[in-house]
């Protein structure tokens, strides 16, 4: 009896050690650490808020609290400078937002600035509807009602118009664009949680805060532009950044735009005409070219344009807006998202939407304005047909009545290149003249000046001009020896001096 009491006793033993010890390894793997108040319920996560200096390095102080709490705001004191708020960012991008509850060790930067007075004037450049900004033309012209105003003894300068849905605008220095304050710099886009601008983006390697500034409301605006020129710096890391055109890259990690909506528009509305053309790689070397060729035929808002494109030409449509008798470039764009189902399998898109042609062929486009709905078929046994492209005119030994003179004749310069050059012609001052495609003996269409591309300096377009008359046939302005260069596909003529 005893001896069974004692094993007992020791089976007993044996499990209580075996017991603690399954406790402590449990209590070592987990790594678990034992709150002194968990029997209380107060248990607290707290998380460390620190402020910095506008260096990023110096902090000016810390404090904690209390996980899903909010950050208690404070205004820091700098001697010769001041402050202008707390930033998320090193970089000062935005503003750092105090209502948002914190969950997580955070960082907050101060904004200090010296006081400079800005000597600057600023105005509003952009496009659309607005009739302010159809006379702008994206800057190419500033009349006093593009200018801002600028309060005494302060940096701040204000301007108040009229803007409509889908105007793009920014504000400049002058025509050049120097020291843009675009999308970036609004301290807010919303109202009442009404969304009043988007960002539009901008070309190349932009920063945001050189992005247009897109209207998504209607009505009358007033601007405040708030600048702090000591403060201004550079984006010397751009690709396209160059020391003589440094202020085209100027920014300010503290300049503000605010804005208030004033209501419905103030003038009546002015007639406005939108015209589209379309723009790419090949069809016009991304030149904007407001042509016959290049542009949609309107019928009762319906836009509509036939136009051979080769594959893998990628392109879109621009707009042309005309208001009382003047023409600008317009805001909206025809890209791949305005295509239905459909006509979206005739093409390839890239990042930035545009379309890029997958077969050769002759493309219809139709756009529908009331819903900015864009379709396209492409018939591809009809691209580029083979024609012979003759000089006609009144110039040396040939008349208007000759067709098809062999000696002036263009020659393709290899089989399927579509580039047809004459050498060698030579013209004397006052000579009119012009191109004609034929088809064997029949006459398909004639070239005029209205054909020749843009002179620069690498063609000697500028020695010919337009007769004046409806045929804007071609005058030669001096006598010289040139070559004749032309581009079936883009149905360009170049001149350039004989070698």
């Amino acid at each position: 009896m005893k001896k069974s009491r004692m094993i007992c006793s020791m089976m007993a033993v044996l499990m209580m050690m075996l017991l603690f010890a399954g406790c402590a390894k449990k209590e070592k793997g987990t790594d678990q650490k034992v709150d002194p108040n968990q029997n209380t319920g107060s248990v607290k996560n707290e998380v460390t808020v620190t402020f910095y200096d506008a260096d990023g390095t110096t902090v000016l102080k810390t404090e904690s609290v209390e996980s899903g709490g909010l950050i208690n705001e404070y205004t820091p004191s700098k001697d010769g400078y001041e402050f202008v708020g707390w930033f998320a960012t090193p970089q000062k991008s935005h503003e750092f937002d105090f209502t948002a509850k914190i969950s997580k060790d955070t960082k907050v930067f101060g904004g200090f600035v010296k006081y400079q007075a800005d000597t600057r004037e600023f105005v509003i450049v952009g496009n659309g509807k607005s009739p302010v900004l159809i006379a702008s033309s994206w800057g190419k012209i500033i009349n006093p009602e593009h200018k801002f105003t600028k309060v005494a003894d302060k940096n701040q300068y204000s301007i108040s118009l009229d803007l409509y849905e889908g105007d793009e605008f920014q504000f400049v220095k002058n025509s050049s664009w120097e020291n843009q304050r675009g999308y970036g710099y609004l301290t807010t886009n919303k109202q009442d949680g009404v969304e009043y601008f988007v960002n539009s983006g901008a070309l190349g390697d932009s920063s945001t805060k050189r992005s247009n500034i897109k209207v998504a409301v209607t009505g009358n605006y007033t601007f405040v532009l708030t600048t702090h020129p000591a403060e201004d710096t550079y984006e010397t890391e751009n690709a396209d950044y160059k020391e003589d055109s440094k202020e085209n890259f100027n920014i300010s990690p503290y300049d503000t735009i605010t804005w208030t909506y004033n209501g419905n528009v103030k003038e009546e509305a002015i007639d406005i005409i939108t015209n589209y053309y379309i723009k790419g790689s090949g069809i016009t070397n991304w030149k904007d070219i407001y042509s016959d060729k290049t542009g949609m035929k309107e019928e009762n808002g319906v836009h509509t344009l036939e136009i051979v494109l080769k594959q893998g030409e990628e392109f879109l449509f621009t707009s042309l807006v005309t208001a009382n008798g003047t023409s600008s470039v317009g805001a909206e764009y025809l890209r791949f998202s305005n295509l239905d189902e459909k006509s979206q399998a005739l093409f390839d898109k890239t990042e930035s939407y545009n379309l890029v042609a997958k077969e050769n062929g002759l493309y219809t486009f139709t756009y529908d304005s009331a819903t900015q709905g864009l379709s396209a078929t492409c018939d591809t046994s009809q691209f580029l047909p083979k024609y012979d492209y003759f000089m006609k005119g009144s110039f040396g030994n040939t008349a208007w009545g000759t067709e098809g003179n062999s000696a002036y004749q263009l020659v393709e310069t290899e089989e399927g290149s579509n580039v047809y050059v004459l050498k060698e012609f030579t013209v004397a001052a006052g000579d009119e003249l012009g191109m004609q495609s034929m088809n064997g003996s029949e006459r398909v269409l004639f070239y005029n000046y209205n054909y020749l591309t843009a002179a620069d300096e690498t063609n000697a377009n500028a020695d010919f001009e337009s007769n004046g008359a409806a045929n804007a046939n071609i005058i030669a302005k001096s006598s010289n020896t040139y070559t004749v260069t032309f581009h079936a596909y883009t149905e360009e003529i170049i001149f350039t001096l004989a070698k």
